[in-house]
């Protein structure tokens, strides 16, 4: 008995954690979450170089390393793909 239950359990766990990852993709695509995320990075960006802040962001020209599109310095993610880059601060 005990050598069915340990596999249930495991499989059991690993199909809620898959089930509930799909469901938060599908939520975070249906309310724009990351597209929001994406806008207020871009907003926190161009409001730190309006206040003189700019040493906080780099104005570099970047290409995106998953589709190669040219992106200015202020965006923080790629418009295409939506990959993220770090940006570190100058100090």
């Amino acid at each position: 008995m005990p050598e069915i239950v340990v596999p249930t359990i495991i499989g059991g766990t690993l199909v809620a954690v898959c089930v509930m990852l799909i469901l938060r993709n599908i939520c975070y695509w249906y309310w724009r979450i990351n597209e929001r995320v994406l806008l207020l990075e871009k907003i926190h960006a161009q409001l730190a170089l309006l206040t003189g802040k700019s040493e906080a962001v780099e104005r570099t020209v970047w290409d995106c390393p998953k589709c190669q599109k040219r992106n200015d310095g202020v965006a923080t993610s790629c418009d295409r793909c939506g990959y993220r880059r770090m940006v570190q601060a100058k100090t």
